[in-house]
């Protein structure tokens, strides 16, 4: 299915939304000085981090596979073939 290879293009957005938000949380991160405030806004960020990377992975697995992950495994729940 060659529309779910376009899918995987359209990830780059939400993974660029997650890294924009990342950065303005370092960038607050500077002026606090709190440092349990510190500790949580890096967790934040590793966060935030590790969404974009796993939006982004599943986007190049869509590419490179024509297959969608998300779509696999709502037919996977509802226990129709592809």
């Amino acid at each position: 299915m060659q529309i779910f290879r376009l899918l995987g293009i359209y990830t780059v957005i939400p993974a660029t939304v997650f890294l924009t938000l990342s950065y303005f949380v370092m960038l607050t991160l500077r002026k606090v000085e709190n440092r349990g405030f510190r500790i949580f806004g890096n967790l934040v960020v590793f966060l935030l981090w590790v969404c974009a990377l796993v939006i982004f992975l599943s986007g190049v697995y869509a590419l490179v596979t024509g297959r969608h992950p998300l779509v696999m495994i709502i037919h996977q729940a509802i226990k129709t073939p592809l």
